[in-house]
């Protein structure tokens, strides 16, 4: 069992590893649409970056298509090793979710909504590195022990889980939400279509709704992620979560609790859609192999008339195997002492 967990899991890996991959310049315009550039922020000028159109060009003057690809190795091994945790976690909860006989549509909620919070906790230290170094600008980390040694010496060992709390209040609901759609969505197709390609339509659709509904989340999110300061979000006197949410309302208004919403609206629906897609083809093609061996397992098993044969032809082989064997114990017979009448005569 567990091992086909695991396999599941390895096929959600290589999914998110290439949606990841594909779609990181989308990445890269999101976070520099919700956060101030480091030499934009040190100017004292006006954010030029106010619409997803504008931000493009601003990103390849100032570093070339390179840019775009900011923050693209622990942003890939952050997708990897979540999309791995998350499809091992989701399988496991489903099963005890059939086990128990809970209601399939809150079974599904939990389990993905559980899954998709534990698999995001996991890999903060690796978010929050991704996060920083998609700032156009900052350069403040070269590798993987340089970023581990600078953020333990300057901000200590919590940092590296900083915005735990912001991130299961966006992922689990995220989770949940989008799962139940997906799985709706997939169930109203299946009625007119069977081509692979509404795992696509389903996801995308489902991670639009998702993404809409928890992004406000995602801008507190990521100022939390890039603050060096120490800020206890948990066990605060006020709560900071609501008091960020406010400062953003009040200064931006409506649409600041939504910036940078266009480019996640097309990175993360079409990376669940992609993700879930590429799952989905990895599983069937298992399955199928699966299908095929035991086929021909089957079409190589005898049928009756021949396991009788087959059963007799050994009884009686084993019956020659015996009696040969017999012959071999049994003494030779001496040879018959005979009395020649005429000599004696």
């Amino acid at each position: 069992m567990v091992h086909r967990d695991g396999r599941s899991a390895l096929r959600g890996g290589i999914a998110g590893v290439v949606s990841a991959t594909i779609l990181q310049p989308l990445e890269v315009l999101k976070i520099n649409l919700i956060l101030l550039p480091k030499q934009i922020l040190a100017a004292g000028s006006t954010n030029p970056f106010k619409s997803f159109f504008m931000a493009i060009p601003i990103i390849y003057k100032e570093e070339g298509v390179k840019g775009f690809y900011r923050g693209s190795f622990p942003s890939i091994l952050s997708s990897g090793l979540s999309a791995t945790l998350f499809f091992f976690i989701l399988h496991r909860l489903e099963r005890i979710s059939h086990r128990y006989r809970i209601n399939e549509q809150f079974g599904d909620f939990m389990s993905s909504a559980t899954a998709r919070a534990l698999a995001s906790v996991a890999v903060n230290p690796l978010n929050i590195w991704k996060t920083r170094a998609e700032i156009l600008g900052n350069n403040e980390y070269r590798t993987t022990r340089d970023f581990f040694t600078k953020i333990y010496r300057q901000e200590g060992l919590s940092a590296l889980f900083k915005g735990n709390l912001l991130m299961i209040l966006r992922d689990f609901p995220f989770g949940g939400i989008f799962y139940v759609t997906y799985k709706a969505m997939n169930s109203i197709l299946h009625q007119f279509t069977h081509n692979k390609l509404m795992y696509l339509f389903s996801g995308f659709i489902s991670g639009a709704v998702a993404t809409t509904v928890t992004h406000p989340m995602e801008i507190i999110l990521a100022k939390v992620q890039v603050n060096t300061e120490k800020v206890d979000y948990l066990h605060s006197k006020k709560n900071r979560i609501l008091t960020e949410l406010g400062v953003v309302y009040k200064t931006e208004g409506m649409p600041g609790l939504f910036k940078g919403l266009f480019p996640r609206l097309i990175r993360k629906p079409i990376t669940n859609a992609l993700t879930f897609f590429l799952f989905e083809l990895l599983d069937n093609r298992q399955k199928k192999k699966i299908h095929r061996n035991r086929s021909h397992v089957e079409d190589r098993s005898p049928s009756p008339e021949e396991h009788h044969g087959r059963h007799k032809y050994s009884q009686t082989k084993r019956q020659s195997r015996v009696m040969e064997e017999l012959s071999q114990r049994v003494p030779p017979t001496p040879p018959e002492i005979t009395t020649d009448i005429q000599s004696v005569v």
